[in-house]
C-alpha cells in the first residue's frame, strides 16, 4: 500500500509543469517535458499510520518537501509564492482525481515555509499531509499470515572438540558461560 502511494503522488508531481524532479530517498525521477530548472519535490521517508479507533479511520501521514532554487533573477519571495501555489494545486488534484476516490482521500494537511533548507540555498514549503487508506489488515484471512504451532528456539547444540579428529592443529578449548553458568 505505501509504495502504491508513493507512485501515485510522484505521478501527480512529475505532471506537474512546474516539477523538475521527484525524489524519494535514494532513487530521482526527473521531468524532462518541461524547462523549469527551479522546482523539485522531496518525498521524505519517515512514514507515520495510525488507526483512530474513535472514527475507525487508518491514516498514513507523510512529508513532501516542494522547493525551489534561489538565483539573483529568483528570490526568496516568488520562491515561496511558487511552491505554495504548486503545493495547493497537488492538493487540488489529490482531492479532484478519481483513481483512489472511496479508496484514499486527503484527511489532514498542514503547510510549513521552508528556508535555507539545503546546502543549495533552497526555500519552499514543507506538505503535511494525512491520508485516509484503506485498514492494511484484514481480519478474515490475517491468521493466514502466521504458523499454527507456536514458537520453539531451535536447541542449543553442545559442541566438543575430539583431538584425534583436529590432527596437528593447536586448540586451545575455552568453557563458556551463559547467565554464569558453565556450558
Amino acid at each position: 500500500m505505501l509504495e502504491e502511494i508513493v507512485d501515485y503522488i510522484k505521478g501527480i508531481c512529475l505532471r506537474h509543469k512546474a516539477v523538475k524532479a521527484f525524489y524519494y530517498k535514494e532513487w530521482i525521477d526527473v521531468n524532462h517535458q518541461n524547462n523549469s530548472p527551479y522546482l523539485q519535490v522531496v518525498f521524505e521517508n519517515d512514514w507515520y499510520c495510525q488507526w483512530l479507533r474513535t472514527e475507525d479511520v487508518f491514516t498514513a501521514t507523510v512529508n513532501i518537501d516542494v522547493l525551489a532554487f534561489v538565483t539573483k533573477d529568483y528570490p526568496p519571495l516568488k520562491a515561496h509564492s511558487d511552491t505554495f501555489d504548486v503545493v495547493n494545486q497537488i492538493l487540488a488534484y489529490i482531492d479532484n482525481d478519481d483513481t483512489y476516490k472511496g479508496i484514499m482521500s486527503i484527511w489532514d494537511y498542514s503547510i510549513m515555509s521552508l528556508s535555507k533548507v539545503t546546502d543549495d540555498n533552497a526555500y519552499g514549503q514543507r506538505l503535511t499531509l494525512e491520508l485516509r487508506v484503506p485498514v492494511p489488515v484484514s481480519l478474515c484471512d490475517n491468521s493466514d499470515n502466521f504458523n499454527d504451532e507456536p514458537y520453539t528456539p531451535a536447541p542449543d547444540h553442545k559442541i566438543t572438540v575430539n583431538d584425534k579428529e583436529v590432527g596437528d592443529l593447536d586448540i586451545n578449548v575455552i568453557t563458556l558461560t551463559r547467565d554464569g553458568v558453565k556450558c
